[in-house]
């Protein structure tokens, strides 16, 4: 992850998903097929929220790779994700602003 432009920065994250344990004769992976032979949107809604990213960006794609004589189905999945930087500023930036005045307040209190 690059941070050097924080809060206002961007990110791209890349997953593979798969089984380590079973191989592909005992287990498929991969999107859903539709009968009219079409796949589904390969990752996620609308509907999906997080709080401090927007998803500009989404993807993916499955293979079927062979060691030896056996096959291990993998899906491979990007996701681009863009900072609120809103978010950032009211919910990180400002309470550790107050925290950072209220703690340095007692060195400019009068003792007496």
């Amino acid at each position: 992850m690059n941070f050097a432009r924080m809060p206002w920065d961007s990110q791209t994250c890349h997953l593979k998903v798969g089984s380590y344990a079973k191989d592909g004769f005992q287990l498929s992976v991969g999107f859903r097929k539709y009968d009219d032979g079409s796949s589904g949107d390969p990752i996620l809604s609308d509907e999906f929220f997080i709080p401090e990213w927007n998803m500009t960006g989404n993807g993916g794609y499955s293979e079927r790779q062979w060691y030896g004589t056996l096959p291990w189905d993998w899906v491979y999945l990007t996701f681009d994700f863009e900072r609120r930087h809103e978010y950032y500023i009211t919910y990180v930036i400002v309470p550790g602003a107050i925290f950072c005045t209220c703690a340095w307040a007692n060195y400019w209190i009068d003792r007496k």
